[in-house]
């Protein structure tokens, strides 16, 4: 199955031994690795449902029923991907509408090194893109809708070897778009000291200097675009994003404001 013969395994001391000294003290021992499971989200929703708890990292080989946006399934093939998910409290509840684009942002800083980011793209709300082809996607799901401060969990999802699963898009993976090999132990920790480090420090004027930089991270951004919103679509002009992460989309008819939808593939380019 692709590239699963230069796959390492997951291994929970050689990630730890590989974060920053900063990000290891803040999470202690507290990173699980699974052989299998149905979803890394849905574990984590289970064990801590009751009472969440802040950086509790689990990874899995692979993801029986992982999970998409809108309910959709996440193809998870077993050794040729991240598939990590992470508990968080946030901090102020008016950033919750914008935390897949945060989280995006986090996830493209910790993937320079890696590859051309001229061709890295972040598709709104929550996909991760290498020029026209699928590389990634984040899910954040909440645990209770009562709280001041939110509990959520966090997913994301890396293709990093090549794999034969049929999607109804067009996709690529880290190592076929990377002059570096790639060790996904090394990859796991960039990403959970990016995301701990940027997260510790996150309050709402830094998610609206992020909002305001977003233009430059946009696959679609001054572009002619339709978006699926429910049973509807709406067409326009992608013009950025507002501070709560809708997107502004200029019609024929004015701004319109989504909040939640889905960029057609089919969207021009020009």
């Amino acid at each position: 199955m692709g590239n699963k013969k230069n796959s390492i395994a997951l291994n929970k001391e050689e990630i730890l031994t590989s974060l920053e000294v900063e990000t290891a003290s803040k999470i202690g021992n507290d990173i699980e690795i699974l052989e299998s499971i149905d979803s890394t989200n849905e574990y984590l929703l289970r064990k801590y449902g009751n009472k969440p708890e802040k950086f509790k990292f689990v990874l899995a080989e692979t993801q029986t029923a992982g999970k998409g946006t809108y309910g959709k399934s996440w193809d998870s093939p077993t050794n040729l991907g991240i598939w990590l998910s992470f508990t968080w409290e946030v901090k102020d509840k008016s950033m919750m509408s914008s935390l897949s684009i945060v989280i995006g942002i986090f996830i493209y800083q910790a993937l320079n090194k890696y590859t051309n980011t001229k061709e890295l793209k972040l598709k709104w709300p929550n996909d991760i893109y290498y020029s026209n082809q699928k590389l990634g996607g984040i899910l954040i799901e909440q645990f209770s809708m009562l709280k001041e401060n939110p509990n959520v969990v966090v997913g994301i999802g890396l293709n990093i070897y090549k794999n034969s699963c049929q999607t109804n898009y067009k996709k690529t993976s880290l190592s076929e778009i990377s002059e570096v090999k790639i060790n996904r132990n090394l990859l796991a920790a960039d990403i959970i000291t990016k995301v701990i480090t940027e997260l510790n420090n996150l309050n709402i004027n830094s998610v609206n200097n992020l909002m305001l930089v977003w233009p430059k991270f946009d696959k679609y951004y001054k572009k002619s675009i339709s978006v699926k919103i429910g049973n509807k679509t709406i067409s326009g002009q992608n013009i950025g994003i507002n501070f709560d992460g809708s997107l502004k989309l200029l019609t024929t008819t004015g701004v319109v404001n989504v909040y939640q939808g889905k960029i057609l593939e089919t969207t021009q380019k020009t």
